[in-house]
């Protein structure tokens, strides 16, 4: 571990757990037998389980792609991680040991209108009546607005308002899926919500995922908070409906919007209070299910491996569905939000766009 890495202000090494890669001819041994047992002799009871949740259907791509060859090893807190981490460090057949973090950094709040607003008449291309305050998204009917402050979304709307085919998994604190603006743009795991509760009922690994996966508290349940339920608002809020805002890929108000999964890594007090654990699931999630584009507001200061083995999967593997509109995914990362000139992660991983 480089010496930069140690526990600051930020972030704080998560208790009681280490990630180890083992080599394949090593699976056996370290997950059972005479690995297992040389690490209980030194930590005492020791659990050693899959990382990456097995999938029915994603088996295989797991595999090529070595997920299953990521073990997670849980022992007592009271052991210093270093401790075990340099133990595993020295065995024959562990290729990759990595110490988890917690990672807590507050999201930006949401700011008042700041007054800016667009002529409204046949100017405005949707009904949406929030439209002429959304600034940001094109000079057309501003003043004293310069076209390099907007992203000019006016004109890409006359090539397409979005694609049903694209989902975007929305990395960040919960969404409110049942928002009047949202609801009919989210992605719905239709297995999962004719099924029962309780239980896995597309095989997939996670329990009632019915709008994604709340990877903050493990559960199927989302917790909508403003910042999440903000970014898949810009991303998908349903166009030309006489509701709200317009999204960038929201549709022309005949369902035809980008749909959004969410991904849920914040917790309810708008922190993102995650590890390298979750951060790394929700990337396969995001990929097995049908996500071909992943939206990250927000940036650290820290990476690792295991951060790099979810995004690599997720653009390699992206549209391995029949029928997809892409093969292969797209991460894109916020730089930084805080005025800073410092390299962020993981918007800095050249795989990613920032």
């Amino acid at each position: 571990m480089d010496e930069s890495q140690k526990n600051d202000g930020q972030t704080t090494f998560v208790p009681g757990k280490v990630f180890i890669r083992v080599e394949r001819d090593a699976l056996e041994c370290y997950t059972g037998g005479e690995g297992l047992a040389c690490v209980v002799e030194h930590f005492g009871d020791v659990t050693v389980s899959r990382l990456f949740p097995s999938s029915v259907e994603n088996e295989e791509r797991h595999r090529n792609a070595g997920l299953d060859l990521w073990y997670k090893v849980e022992f007592a807190s009271s052991i210093a991680v270093e401790d075990v981490q340099r133990f595993y460090q020295g065995l024959p057949g562990v290729e990759r040991v990595e110490i988890d973090r917690e990672i807590r950094f507050p999201l930006p709040q949401s700011l008042p209108f700041d007054g800016i607003s667009r002529s409204g008449g046949s100017n405005q291309p949707f009904d949406d009546p929030y439209l002429n305050r959304q600034w940001h998204y094109d000079e057309v009917g501003m003043k004293n607005i310069h076209e390099n402050a907007t992203i000019g979304v006016f004109k890409g709307w006359k090539v397409t308002g979005g694609d049903r085919r694209v989902i975007v998994a929305v990395l960040d604190c919960g969404v409110d899926y049942l928002h009047e603006d949202l609801k009919n743009n989210m992605w719905v795991n239709e297995k999962e919500l004719n099924g029962s509760s309780g239980v896995d009922d597309d095989g997939n690994g996670y329990v009632d995922d019915i709008y994604g996966y709340n990877f903050a508290y493990g559960t199927g349940g989302l917790n909508p908070h403003d910042h999440g339920t903000h970014v898949a608002g810009t991303i998908a809020a349903e166009n030309n409906n006489g509701i709200g805002v317009c999204g960038v890929a929201g549709g022309t108000g005949c369902q035809d919007g980008v749909r959004i999964m969410n991904c849920q890594i914040g917790t309810t007090m708008g922190t993102i209070t995650q590890n390298f654990e979750a951060l790394s699931k929700a990337f396969v999630y995001a990929a097995d299910n049908g996500a071909l584009i992943c939206q990250c507001s927000w940036a650290f200061i820290y990476s690792n491996e295991l951060l790099h083995t979810g995004i690599d999967y997720f653009i390699e593997n992206a549209g391995s569905q029949p029928g997809s509109l892409m093969k292969g995914g797209v991460v894109i990362v916020a730089s930084g939000n805080d005025g800073q000139h410092c390299v962020r992660y993981p918007s800095s991983y050249e795989e990613c766009i920032s």
